[in-house]
């Protein structure tokens, strides 16, 4: 059966932890604050505080209930040093997932993360308690920035139809809020392109989010840029006339048809050398899944693998970026993929998959290795991709894979 890419998401995502109670959502409902409350597909169950949108510290007002917890997430800006107080509710406590448990106050540096919060009372009750939490820091420094313009009804409509392309019997429910468009002239030609942040469960993984640089200026939007992450933004930098982008804070230049990581190898980024920079991770022991992402000799093809601890142990992912012709481009057809993996003596060791392709994202969906080829990826030296007729379709180094695959290990349990 065909695996669309859009369904990785779908398999990548994972439920909180320890799971609420009825009555402890009842509780989650109740939660006020002075700072906007929405909700993350990382963090379904649990309040969102928007830290960002305010300069003073947030308030938290809320009911901890018997022998139950809430939950609330913040993402607060990277190196922020940050303060939660206990300042209302004399048998109340929280915890901050992975950095401390039951305390009424604690103060740490943030990583650019995403992070937990769980309140509750300390000894064992038979009542409910009102609370009132503060958090000091991570928001926003000086002068709030300017509002983003808003789309136009035509771009916005161009937009949807481009990110609802091939949903087909997927159960998609894109409320306004979960398509954020952000126009912004990445040409100089006057005519904005429109940025794009996808923030339904359907686009989101257990990490990132994904994310286009779409071309609005046709009948239909298309493509000139396909990313996972948290953020997309216009850089005030321009290469080549195009104005770069920034995701998460990394740096993507145009290459002529499409945005790529600068300073990757592309021609642009004034690099032609075949260069390989280190895998990163993303996921981990709480969300029960991770994945690892790496890009080819070429600086433009991205490969993610991914593994999920309630699926078991299986080998999946996506590649983007590919401009050759060793990979089928018909919607939806599955052919056989070659991993290649050659160890530091020159040994090669080879494991086969499936690849799917899906036409609206102009990417594949990698699926069907198993979950044995990690340990050779963590001791490989570099792997060759090759299609089901031994064509190579791209290079890989491997340098930081063994990091990665640990901490898979971890998370997904292999």
């Amino acid at each position: 059966m065909a695996l669309p890419i859009k369904l990785l998401p779908l398999i990548a995502a994972t439920l909180l932890t320890a799971l609420l109670s009825a009555k402890a959502r009842a509780a989650q409902n109740d939660i006020r604050s002075n700072v906007p409350i929405s909700s993350v597909p990382w963090a379904e169950d649990c309040a969102f505080l928007e830290l960002y949108r305010r300069h003073e510290p947030a308030e938290v007002n809320g009911i901890a209930p018997a022998e139950d917890v809430v939950c609330f997430a913040i993402k607060p800006n990277s190196g922020s040093e940050i303060t939660i107080r206990v300042e209302k509710g004399r048998n109340v406590i929280f915890t901050v997932l992975d950095l401390v448990d039951a305390v009424d106050e604690y103060s740490f540096r943030a990583n650019g993360y995403g992070y937990f919060i769980r309140v509750g009372q300390l000894m064992r009750s038979v009542t409910d308690e009102p609370f009132t939490i503060t958090i000091d820091g991570g928001q926003a420094e000086g002068a709030k920035p300017p509002p983003t313009p808003e789309a136009s009804a035509d771009m916005r409509e161009k937009v949807m139809r481009f990110v609802s392309a091939g949903d087909g019997n997927l159960e998609v429910n894109r409320r306004p809020n979960d398509v954020i468009i952000d126009p912004a002239d990445l040409n100089g030609d006057g005519v904005p392109e429109a940025l794009v942040m996808l923030r339904n469960r359907v686009d989101c993984g257990a990490s990132a989010c994904g994310a286009y640089a779409l071309d609005t200026a046709g009948t239909d939007a298309r493509s000139i840029g396909a990313f996972l992450g948290e953020t997309l933004s216009a850089a005030p930098e321009s290469t080549g006339g195009w104005r770069d982008v920034l995701l998460d804070g990394t740096r993507f230049i145009f290459d002529g048809e499409q945005y790529v990581r600068a300073g990757s190898g592309s021609p642009q980024a004034g690099n032609g050398a075949r260069t390989s920079t280190p895998w990163s991770f993303s996921g981990g022991r709480q969300q029960e899944a991770g994945s690892a992402t790496g890009f080819a000799a070429d600086g433009k093809t991205q490969l993610t693998l991914g593994c999920n601890r309630r699926l078991g142990p299986a080998v999946l992912g996506s590649l983007s970026g590919y401009d050759g012709t060793a990979l089928s481009r018909v919607d939806d057809e599955s052919e056989r993929l070659v991993l290649e993996i050659v160890d530091g003596g020159g040994n090669a060791r080879r494991f086969e998959g499936r690849i799917n392709y899906f036409e609206p994202d102009t990417a594949w969906a990698v699926r069907d290795f198993p979950a044995a080829m990690l340990d050779r990826f963590a001791r490989g030296s570099r792997m060759r991709m090759l299609n089901g007729q031994g064509e190579e379709v791209a290079e890989f180094g491997l340098k930081g894979t063994a990091k990665a695959r640990a901490r898979m290990k971890d998370a997904c349990g292999f």
